[in-house]
């Protein structure tokens, strides 16, 4: 698996993409360095997993929020973190959703980005 982290900082955005197979150690990996940029710059978070392979069952899935809650950069602002997702596994993340928007995330889950983008503002509306 391979990661890029980036950030667009007119939209105050930290922009995360995956490649290659996405597994339950690699999706921690993962959460920390996008966590390293976003924190300290207060950021939301675009996550792009469209071009890779999720290679984590539901159960892995649902081990998931317990695990990046242990994680010691811990979000200190009302992050906002769509995920872009292919259409074939969206169902899968969608009942993640409602497992981590209950452990207090908000997360939310598409298949194009500017359904993505359309939901962050709107909920940026919300949040200021």
């Amino acid at each position: 698996m391979n990661y890029f982290v980036s950030t667009r900082d007119a939209e105050r955005l930290v922009i995360g993409t995956v490649h290659g197979v996405l597994e339950l150690g690699g999706a921690v990996d993962f959460s920390t360095a996008v966590r390293q940029v976003a924190v300290p710059l207060r950021y939301d978070v675009l996550v792009d997993f469209r071009n890779c392979q999720v290679a984590i069952s539901l159960h892995g899935l649902f081990q998931l929020p317990d695990l990046l809650q242990g994680q010691a950069l811990q979000w200190q602002h009302d992050v906002l973190v769509p995920h872009l997702v292919k259409a074939t596994d969206l169902d899968m993340f969608l009942n993640f959703e409602a497992v981590v928007n209950r452990a207090g995330a908000r997360y939310k889950f598409f298949t194009e980005e500017a359904d993505a983008m359309h939901w962050l503002a709107e909920q940026r509306s919300v949040r200021y």
